[in-house]
């Protein structure tokens, strides 16, 4: 007999969830999606606000930064394993944490941001411009950063309170390595398919996702974590991938975490595919407790996740313009910046 192919496949679950109680079915999953992501996003918000602590603290642990070399005037550090490669990123997420603001609300949608030129980059030297020579910000270029949701600044502001950032950057490495162990344990309660996909992914993110060389940053420690920790709870729970009413509500919650916690530095596709890779073992091994085909698992996860991801996308730009005007549309004039095709003279 020929193996049955993608379409028979696809059909037989769709055939059930024509019915009545398919249709049940089908508005419950939605339902539970739509509120992980509503219920997600008034977390992010709520503990955005929480973090916020005294720029005085985060300007010491800056002073001390510099004075130790921990800091430098180097945006990029190349094959730097201590203190990672994006110190661009690094000095921005320092400085949304030193700059005062107005309210709780506005640093947490909006913090400022202070630029010493018209390209808005040098953000290392804008820092120590800024809190060790303590230049007045009153003669630089300032503007709202509504970018991203700045998850990571809710991260840092948390630690920084009391490590200083040679010992935040370690406990961020620590911690990725400990989701990458975790991952690979979890696989000892997965399916063979499972198994394999989720070690290969471990040995992966050990190895050629560099993480020694990206862990230690402050913007991508964080949502490499989470990413990692994600994929361990499938490995660990992969009866997730049996049903629609589980797979999809994790799905939703898994996008919605990673852009709270992503500076366009590459979680959000990596998550994207090893989401997909990982959902697709793990329920070809559930197959035989499960009413749905595995194709139909993958394509509804991946589907909750890049929905879920667009809509906290939306959420925090609605957000950013009740706050504080049209300035929030940087997102997508960015965007088009990102995703546009560089000139001759590379503009």
């Amino acid at each position: 007999m020929a193996a049955p192919t993608l379409a028979w496949l696809m059909k037989q679950p769709m055939r059930r969830l024509r019915s009545p109680k398919g249709d049940r079915l089908l508005a419950g999953t939605l339902t539970r999606g739509l509120a992980v992501v509503v219920l997600a996003n008034l977390f992010f918000l709520a503990l955005m606000v929480a973090a916020r602590g005294d720029p005085r603290v985060f300007a010491a642990r800056v002073r001390a930064a510099f004075e130790t070399g921990e800091l430098g005037m180097t945006d990029y550090r190349r094959f730097d394993a201590r203190r990672g490669y994006f110190q661009h990123n690094d000095c921005l997420i320092l400085q949304m944490l030193v700059n005062p603001d107005s309210s709780s609300l506005e640093w947490a949608v909006a913090p400022k941001v202070y630029a010493k030129n018209d390209k808005w980059n040098k953000w290392c030297a804008t820092l120590h411009a800024l809190v060790v020579e303590q230049v007045e910000p009153s003669g630089m270029l300032s503007e709202r950063y509504t970018r991203y949701w700045h998850g990571y600044n809710a991260v840092a502001a948390l630690a920084l309170r009391e490590l200083e950032l040679r010992d935040f950057r370690r406990l961020l490495s620590v911690t990725v390595w400990i989701a990458i162990t975790a991952l690979a344990l979890a696989t000892y309660w997965s399916g063979p398919r499972a198994r394999l996909t989720g070690l290969t992914l471990a040995v992966a993110a050990a190895t050629i996702w560099a993480v020694p060389y990206f862990a230690p940053g402050l913007s991508q420690g964080p949502g490499d974590a989470l990413l990692v920790m994600a994929l361990a709870t499938i490995a660990a729970r992969p009866k997730i991938t049996a049903r629609l009413g589980t797979i999809v509500p994790f799905a939703a919650g898994f996008g919605a975490a990673v852009v709270f916690l992503e500076m366009f530095t590459g979680q959000l596709p990596t998550a994207a595919a090893w989401l997909a890779a990982l959902t697709l073992a793990a329920a070809r091994d559930e197959e035989q407790q499960s009413t749905i085909a595995a194709p139909v698992v993958v394509l509804a996860a991946v589907t909750a996740f890049g929905l879920a991801a667009a809509a906290t996308v939306v959420i925090k730009q609605v957000l950013a313009a009740a706050v504080v005007g049209p300035g929030a549309g940087e997102f997508l004039s960015h965007l088009r910046q990102y995703t546009s095709v560089p000139d001759s003279e590379g503009n």
